[in-house]
Protein backbone atom coordinates (compact mmCIF):
# COMPACT_ATOMS: atom_id res chain seq x y z
CA UNK A 1 0.00 0.00 0.00
CA UNK A 2 1.39 3.06 -1.15
CA UNK A 3 -0.20 5.23 1.83
CA UNK A 4 -1.67 4.51 5.21
CA UNK A 5 -5.03 4.86 6.73
CA UNK A 6 -6.65 6.22 9.58
CA UNK A 7 -9.31 3.58 11.00
CA UNK A 8 -10.02 2.06 8.15
CA UNK A 9 -12.80 -0.18 6.51
CA UNK A 10 -11.74 -3.00 4.93
CA UNK A 11 -13.93 -5.11 1.96
CA UNK A 12 -12.80 -8.09 -0.25
CA UNK A 13 -14.73 -7.43 -3.10
CA UNK A 14 -15.11 -8.98 -6.94
CA UNK A 15 -11.44 -10.16 -6.42
CA UNK A 16 -9.66 -7.19 -4.94
CA UNK A 17 -9.13 -5.84 -1.47
CA UNK A 18 -10.59 -2.13 -0.85
CA UNK A 19 -9.33 -0.02 1.85
CA UNK A 20 -11.55 2.90 2.90
CA UNK A 21 -10.65 5.70 5.27
CA UNK A 22 -8.79 8.78 6.18
CA UNK A 23 -5.69 9.40 4.63
CA UNK A 24 -3.78 12.76 5.85
CA UNK A 25 -7.13 14.61 5.86
CA UNK A 26 -8.20 13.73 2.30
CA UNK A 27 -11.06 10.28 1.71
CA UNK A 28 -8.67 7.66 0.19
CA UNK A 29 -9.82 4.62 -1.36
CA UNK A 30 -6.89 1.70 -2.17
CA UNK A 31 -7.89 -1.23 -3.98
CA UNK A 32 -5.60 -4.34 -4.09
CA UNK A 33 -5.31 -6.66 -6.75
CA UNK A 34 -3.91 -10.29 -5.79
CA UNK A 35 -3.62 -11.24 -9.05
CA UNK A 36 -1.32 -8.82 -10.49
CA UNK A 37 0.22 -8.31 -6.16
CA UNK A 38 -0.27 -4.27 -7.13
CA UNK A 39 -2.46 -1.46 -5.63
CA UNK A 40 -3.89 1.49 -6.59
CA UNK A 41 -6.27 4.50 -5.87
CA UNK A 42 -9.72 4.54 -6.81
CA UNK A 43 -12.39 7.41 -6.81
CA UNK A 44 -12.26 8.82 -3.00
CA UNK A 45 -15.24 9.40 -1.00
CA UNK A 46 -17.08 12.74 -1.85
CA UNK A 47 -18.16 12.27 2.31
CA UNK A 48 -16.06 11.63 4.19
CA UNK A 49 -15.09 12.45 7.82
CA UNK A 50 -13.08 11.44 11.16
CA UNK A 51 -13.33 7.80 12.52
CA UNK A 52 -13.80 4.36 11.26
CA UNK A 53 -15.27 3.62 7.66
CA UNK A 54 -16.86 0.71 7.63
CA UNK A 55 -17.40 -1.09 4.44
CA UNK A 56 -18.64 -4.78 3.01
CA UNK A 57 -19.39 -6.16 -0.45
CA UNK A 58 -23.14 -6.91 -0.56
CA UNK A 59 -25.03 -8.28 -3.35
CA UNK A 60 -22.50 -8.05 -5.86
CA UNK A 61 -21.72 -4.09 -4.90
CA UNK A 62 -19.27 -2.28 -2.46
CA UNK A 63 -20.81 -0.21 0.40
CA UNK A 64 -19.80 2.17 3.18
CA UNK A 65 -20.59 3.66 6.16
CA UNK A 66 -19.43 7.65 6.61
CA UNK A 67 -19.38 10.72 8.23
CA UNK A 68 -19.91 14.36 6.53
CA UNK A 69 -17.98 16.73 8.60
CA UNK A 70 -19.37 19.86 6.63
CA UNK A 71 -23.45 18.72 6.98
CA UNK A 72 -23.14 16.50 10.06
CA UNK A 73 -24.43 13.39 9.19
CA UNK A 74 -23.86 9.48 8.95
CA UNK A 75 -24.73 8.11 5.09
CA UNK A 76 -24.47 5.12 3.36
CA UNK A 77 -22.89 4.98 0.30
CA UNK A 78 -22.09 2.47 -3.24
CA UNK A 79 -19.40 2.53 -5.52
CA UNK A 80 -19.95 2.68 -8.76
CA UNK A 81 -17.27 0.14 -10.65
CA UNK A 82 -18.28 1.13 -14.08
CA UNK A 83 -18.22 4.88 -13.20
CA UNK A 84 -15.45 5.16 -10.37
CA UNK A 85 -17.87 7.14 -8.27
CA UNK A 86 -19.52 6.76 -5.00
CA UNK A 87 -23.30 7.41 -5.00
CA UNK A 88 -25.16 8.32 -1.71
CA UNK A 89 -27.75 6.37 -0.57
CA UNK A 90 -29.24 7.28 1.90
CA UNK A 91 -28.95 9.02 5.71
CA UNK A 92 -28.56 7.67 8.97
CA UNK A 93 -30.06 9.05 11.98
CA UNK A 94 -27.39 10.81 13.88
CA UNK A 95 -25.08 8.92 15.90
CA UNK A 96 -21.59 6.98 15.06
CA UNK A 97 -20.80 4.16 13.43
CA UNK A 98 -17.74 2.24 14.73
CA UNK A 99 -18.27 -1.15 12.53
CA UNK A 100 -20.97 -3.08 10.46
CA UNK A 101 -20.86 -6.71 8.94
CA UNK A 102 -23.38 -8.40 6.11
CA UNK A 103 -24.68 -11.41 6.63
CA UNK A 104 -26.39 -12.91 3.80
CA UNK A 105 -30.35 -12.98 4.21
CA UNK A 106 -29.88 -17.02 3.65
CA UNK A 107 -28.05 -17.93 6.29
CA UNK A 108 -30.51 -16.24 8.44
CA UNK A 109 -33.65 -18.35 7.68
CA UNK A 110 -34.21 -21.69 8.49
CA UNK A 111 -34.61 -24.65 5.87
Amino acid sequence: MAYDHWLPGVAAHNGHIYVVGDFKGSPAVGRYDPQQDTWSQICSLKYYGCGPHPCASFENKLWTIHHHVEEGRTGVAVYNEANDRWVQKSSLPKGSIYSCFVISLSLLTSK
